[in-house]
């Protein structure tokens, strides 16, 4: 659909009856801080009702339609250009496919049909994750943030991991317990934790049927078994400073260390 070889990140998120955008599914965990961004700032694509059915940026460095949004993704989360795919869901509500990359003109030659296509088949599963959770989402204050943005931050804060992994241990949640990402987000806003218990029985269930090998189920004590030191694929040594922000945990994902790097040098 793009070229493989570019640094793609993508994100379903939904906004439902003007409530936050809510982050359903991702890659990892730069569409989660993107969908925070445009709550905070109210600008976006996923926060404004005319922003038609496909969107692309060439350079947000340069666009001037959310200009405090393009600056902030570029300057913070290295986001250059993006692609964004409206979801046909229930007149009240709203959805987007998103498709972020830190390189320009990174969508030049996307497959717009195939683009389109993706976003369709995409559609049950939204409206299914909307009728399931909106009653629930509806009850938070419009001003209130992402429940998923509230639960990585959640995460960090509990295990001490940063925000890729406080993001990879929700994601590995709801995998083992076969739940909606935000379903377990939730709960973990509600509790304050992750479900530890249920977790650990479901790998056991799974590695006794032979699906799972014995390194997946650990110990209550060694739930987070995310990396916390190595880097990640968007880690690389001698990156920007603003890029390595991306992997820096502070005790919330929109505190005042998203916003600054402790390891860059002073100016």
């Amino acid at each position: 659909m793009c070229n493989s070889d570019l640094d793609i990140h993508c994100g379903l998120s939904v906004v439902p009856a003007g409530r936050a955008p809510e982050t359903i599914a991702a890659t990892d965990d730069v569409p989660v801080r993107v969908d925070w961004l445009q709550h905070e700032l109210h600008q976006g694509p996923s926060m404004g009702a005319d922003s038609g059915e496909m969107l692309v940026v060439k350079d947000l460095a340069a666009d001037e339609r959310w200009p405090d949004f393009g600056k902030m993704c570029v300057a913070v989360m290295n986001v250059r250009s993006m692609t964004s795919i409206q979801i046909p869901v229930p007149p009240h509500d709203r959805a987007r496919l998103n498709f972020y990359s830190s390189d320009p003109r990174a969508f030049d030659h996307l497959d717009l049909n195939a683009a389109s296509g993706l976003a369709r088949l995409a559609a049950p599963i939204v409206r299914v994750v909307i009728r399931e959770f909106g009653e629930r989402l509806l009850r938070a204050a419009p001003s209130d943030c992402s429940r998923v943005a509230i639960a990585v931050g959640t995460v960090i804060a509990r295990y001490r991991v940063n925000s890729a992994d406080a993001f990879a241990l929700l994601r590995e949640a709801s995998h083992d317990l076969r739940r909606a990402l935000l379903g377990v987000a939730m709960d973990v806003v509600a509790e304050g934790r992750l479900p530890e218990a249920a977790i650990i029985e479901a790998r056991r269930r799974r590695n006794a049927g032979g699906r799972l090998s014995q390194a997946r189920a650990p110990a209550a004590a060694t739930l987070p078994s995310v990396r916390t030191q190595s880097p990640g694929p968007h880690e690389r040594p001698g990156r920007p400073a603003a890029q390595r922000m991306m992997a820096y945990g502070g005790p919330a994902i929109g505190g005042p260390e998203m916003w600054h790097d402790p390891s860059a040098p002073d100016r």
